[in-house]
């Protein structure tokens, strides 16, 4: 082989390894763009996230809030259905007259 083919080799080998090389940097900066995209969406989501905690939050709240008033209120139902079984038991006790005429056994 003769210094000439081997520098011919050589330029080749370069030749080949530079497409190599732009075609490596091409892919670098595609992913590099999709990262970018990735991350801008990433970013947008925990925005959005956060927003839809603190709505969560509030709602939260806001369903405590309801059922301690519905707690209070089943409570206060509670002691009027034991006033009102206390005095239906004691009507109960009580013998009414009928308002229609009983027939007398014969």
């Amino acid at each position: 082989m003769r210094v000439g083919d081997e520098v011919e080799m050589v330029g080749v080998k370069k030749s080949i390894l530079d497409v190599v090389v732009v075609q490596q940097q091409k892919r670098i900066n595609e992913l590099e763009e999709k990262l970018r995209k990735v991350s801008k969406k990433l970013k947008h989501l925990k925005k959005e996230m956060s927003e839809d905690q603190g709505t969560l939050v509030k709602v939260e709240s806001f369903v405590e809030s309801k059922v301690s008033v519905a707690e209070s209120q089943a409570v206060d139902a509670g002691d009027r259905g034991s006033v009102l079984k206390t005095v239906t038991k004691g009507s109960n006790n009580i013998k009414k007259s009928p308002s229609y005429p009983i027939p007398s056994p014969q």
